[in-house]
């Protein structure tokens, strides 16, 4: 069916027409595959209610993949890392690194235990390929170039996503429902624009904030008092959270320079941050003592980096010839989930923040040797 407005999915909601939410693998990595993102988390908030948390099985395997691949990287950066630690001490010998970062764990059993936990505390209900899709319905979208195959030149590469979407359509219409697919994904939404089963949005959190309406009015009364400066508490601890979320200091660093160099980041800190332009609050999750919403945030930031540069001599080889530390600001969103007590008594409690952002990249202008 033509993608809905929100008004009409929720009213499809109340109606109880729509008894299941399922995610594609863009959302997971939307968050950095973080199964334990509150936002991903609130999903369990479906479990023994008329409403289904789903995903196909095929999203699963996907999502398991990518996060075997992020943890196989991860450990190569670490342990050229720790080489190149080396390498400057001149220690005769290898580190040995402390016994909680073991590097001999196996990236994708590793991967697949993580998704299965996921799975398990969200109640989530994997849909399987094999008895709800057949290859000759695939393979006639594929020949049409029916969605969510594209152009010739991509099609191939949709094949994971048509037996994912037949899957769910089939599912849905054995359980006579509709299902909300949240996705960033075009061919997804092609797929739902051609589907009786499937409705499409592409926000997690406004999606979650379908089925949680009757709780605007506590997140409301939040939000002006965080706009008032009334809610000291919830404002201090989310600024540390806000803080927390750059302590990995895991930023892009480009500069001009008439050098070869390396850039290697030193710190990174929230000057001051404010609630966005017409922030929407947005209630994911909540139950008989707690409520948990979302709000867009945008922080000044202070980012400081640390330059080593080189030359070449004579025989055209590279070596040190200075360095430099510079500080660039710049303006970073960042997305909060915040969760608060129901019971609303002076100021809010605070029960949980988690802060999400998106990858930083910065310039820091043309940069020279200072030191020698």
């Amino acid at each position: 069916m033509p993608v809905l407005s929100i008004e009409e999915i929720e009213a499809l909601i109340a109606k109880g027409k729509v008894r299941a939410i399922t995610l594609d693998t863009s959302i997971f990595r939307q968050y950095g595959h973080n199964l334990q993102y509150r936002i991903l988390r609130s999903l369990g908030q479906f479990s023994g209610t008329q409403v289904k948390f789903v995903l196909s099985a095929i999203v699963v395997d996907e999502v398991a993949r990518q996060m075997s691949e992020n943890i196989k990287e991860a450990a190569a950066k670490l342990r050229a890392a720790v080489k190149s630690f080396e390498k400057a001490l001149n220690l005769p010998s290898s580190l040995t690194l402390s016994k909680d970062v073991d590097l001999s764990v196996d990236p994708a059993e590793r991967a697949r235990m993580l998704v299965s936990e996921f799975l398990s505390a969200t109640a989530c209900h994997a849909v399987p390929v094999e008895e709800q899709v057949s290859v000759a319905q695939v393979w006639q979208r594929y020949i049409s170039t029916k969605p969510p195959f594209a152009s010739a030149k991509e099609k191939k590469s949709e094949f994971p996503d048509a037996f994912a979407l037949v899957a769910l359509e089939t599912w849905a219409k054995d359980n006579d429902t509709l299902i909300l697919a949240v996705s960033k994904d075009g061919g997804w939404r092609e797929f739902a624009e051609t589907s009786e089963q499937i409705l499409y949005i592409d926000d997690v959190k406004r999606g979650l904030a379908l089925f949680n309406k009757a709780d605007n009015l506590v997140v409301t009364r939040v939000l002006n008092m965080m706009r008032d400066k009334k809610a000291s508490e919830l404002l201090q601890k989310l600024e540390g959270a806000v803080q927390s979320s750059l302590d990995d200091l895991d930023f892009i660093i480009d500069a001009g320079t008439g050098y070869p160099f390396d850039a290697t980041p030193e710190s990174a800190k929230v000057i001051e941050f404010q609630l966005a332009p017409n922030a929407e609050p947005l209630v994911v999750d909540s139950d008989e003592e707690a409520v948990t919403f979302t709000v867009d945030l945008v922080a000044r930031v202070e980012f400081t980096a640390h330059f080593s540069f080189k030359t070449y001599d004579d025989e055209g080889d590279l070596f040190p010839m200075g360095w430099t530390q510079e500080s660039v600001e710049d303006k970073v969103p960042f997305s909060a989930a915040i969760t608060i007590a129901r019971e609303l008594e002076g100021e809010p409690e605070t029960l949980d923040i988690d802060v999400n952002r998106p990858e930083i990249a910065l310039n820091f202008g043309d940069v020279e040797p200072r030191h020698y």
